[in-house]
């Protein structure tokens, strides 16, 4: 596994290229580029997979907590 934090281009790059045969390549990074050069053949050729970290935002929660309080709030059946 490479793990690449910057975000920038240039990291990604090296990421592919430093990376084994079916590696995977985690993007801790957050990257705003919307253009730029990467070795595709080597990702292509490495058979590499690209996993995204994405820290969650509120709308990933809209009601999710009071879901949690309700069920926190329900009493225990006796036996179950």
């Amino acid at each position: 596994m490479v793990i690449e934090s910057t975000g920038k281009i240039s990291s990604i790059s090296d990421a592919i290229s430093i990376g084994r045969l079916g590696a995977t390549l985690l993007l801790f990074g957050i990257t705003t580029a919307t253009e730029g050069a990467l070795p595709f053949y080597q990702f292509y050729f490495k058979e590499l997979a690209i996993v995204n970290s994405r820290a969650a935002k509120n709308e990933d929660h809209v009601g999710k907590y009071l879901e949690g309080i309700a069920v926190l709030q329900t009493p225990c059946k006796e036996g179950g």
